[in-house]
């Protein structure tokens, strides 16, 4: 759908298929609402310039996904509904040259590293191709994540990574927006979006490695001198933090009661603190470790 490519039949490929069922997905547990709302936005260029916007509300499934209620129009925008999970708005920088979005990327890595204790194996960076970046890119992300972890290229250099899993613990993963397709991390880092074209190619490729993002994204360019979907990718981040809003539930006052109605509450009872121990000597004396399947506790020997 996103990529406005109408799905063959049966029919059409000479099967003949009798008592099927259509199964629609209206839920994304992936993303966050603000990623998804920024995504599907440049995606189908909400706020793109004259002529920039795409025309058809069958690019991307606009109109089957109103007429369930899974988005709606606000004025110049869509609002998302199909996204029960909330996060932090996604970060788009415009960068003066290359070598200044490869050392800011670099750097906002290191803090997240460093201060917000992240694994790099919670972090996924990626790009349209590798061409641009493969040489500093790579030499600053190693000095970054040091020796303890390893840096993994998957483009068409280093084709043999593409038949190994693109996130595994011990590697930070830097890869082509097109081999991501399909996987997920906290943490993305979507590079060069200013050499993603804006036509429905290019928005259907940012639109994949926004949403590679299960928690946080970050989207940094190169400045133009001519007009491009970045431009247009800064503008929607703009106008989508300064609407998003939470919507409080109705506050519903209790009905009074008469005074020979009313009982005492029963005392509250404290609930002694949960204490973590070893299932096996009983200890206390744990830490959290990330492994395969997430987060666990271990013993502290």
């Amino acid at each position: 759908n996103i990529y406005g490519v109408i799905p063959p039949t049966w029919e059409k490929l000479g099967i003949n298929v009798v008592g099927r069922r259509t199964v629609l997905l209206d839920q994304c547990l992936r993303n966050t609402t603000q990623t998804l709302a920024f995504a599907f936005n440049v995606l189908v260029g909400s706020f793109a310039s004259e002529g920039q916007r795409v025309a058809t509300r069958k690019f991307a499934d606009v109109s089957s996904l109103m007429q369930r209620g899974l988005i709606s129009e606000n004025g110049d925008r869509y609002n998302i509904h199909f996204s029960p999970r909330t996060g932090p708005i996604p970060v788009v920088t415009a960068c003066a040259n290359r070598c200044a979005e490869i050392d800011g990327t670099a750097n906002a890595i290191r803090e997240l590293i460093t201060q917000e204790k992240v694994l790099p194996s919670d972090i996924l960076v990626v790009y349209k191709a590798h061409h641009s970046f493969k040489d500093r890119l790579a030499s600053k992300l190693g000095e970054v994540i040091g020796p303890e972890y390893k840096l993994r290229l998957v483009d068409n250099e280093h084709r043999s990574n593409k038949n190994l899993p693109l996130i595994e613990d011990g590697f930070l993963t830097v890869s082509t927006i097109a081999s991501a397709k399909g996987y997920d991390a906290p943490i993305v880092f979507l590079m060069g979006a200013d050499e993603l074209a804006a036509d429905p190619q290019g928005r259907a490729s940012f639109y994949v490695g926004a949403t590679r993002a299960k928690l946080s994204l970050y989207v940094s360019g190169k400045k133009q001198s001519t007009p491009s979907l970045l431009d247009e990718i800064l503008l929607a981040c703009q106008l989508i933090s300064s609407r998003t809003s939470e919507v409080s539930p109705p506050i519903i006052a209790p009905k009074r009661a008469s005074a020979s109605s009313m009982t005492p509450p029963p005392p509250a009872i404290e609930k002694p603190p949960v204490k973590k121990a070893c299932r096996h000597c009983g200890s206390d004396l744990l830490h959290a470790q990330h492994g395969r399947f997430g987060y666990f506790y271990r013993w502290i020997s």
